[in-house]
């Protein structure tokens, strides 16, 4: 979370290896999450009785991770071009290639939706009644 918030206040034009800096602790935290939820979520479903929208969950889960990866190690070889031949064009590619990230990224987190799509969240405030509270400690 704080490598994103950098990223967010610090733009590459103002402070470049602080903006590359946040970029690279995202990207590992981001990919090492995606690795470790895919691996638990089919350990922890392996031996569980057959559940189709868990198993889509986890095949979309994987897919994105994989895209993720992929479109994660296009980015870097686009930006190391762009910086080591400043050809036209390769910028272009490397900012395409970081909405992939992105969009992969936040298609990872949507399966929670298949996770938790039968769940309901309730939020309830409890009110006490202060007479009776007092009542109950003093007893």
């Amino acid at each position: 979370m704080f490598s994103l918030v950098g990223l967010t206040y610090i733009s590459s034009n103002e402070n470049k290896r602080m903006h590359e800096v946040f970029f690279c602790l995202f990207v590992a935290g981001a990919v090492s999450y995606f690795i470790c939820t895919c691996f638990l979520f089919a350990a922890a479903h392996r031996n569980a009785p057959p559940n189709l929208i868990l198993e889509k969950s986890l095949k979309y889960k994987c897919y994105c991770a994989v895209f993720n990866v992929f479109a994660l190690l296009l980015a870097l070889y686009f930006y190391y071009r762009h910086n080591r031949y400043c050809e036209t064009g390769v910028y272009t590619l490397f900012c395409f290639c970081e909405y992939l990230v992105v969009l992969s990224n936040i298609g990872f987190h949507m399966t929670a939706y298949l996770d938790f799509g039968d769940k309901e969240f309730v939020f309830e405030t409890i009110k006490m009644d202060v007479e009776t509270s007092m009542t109950r400690k003093g007893s």
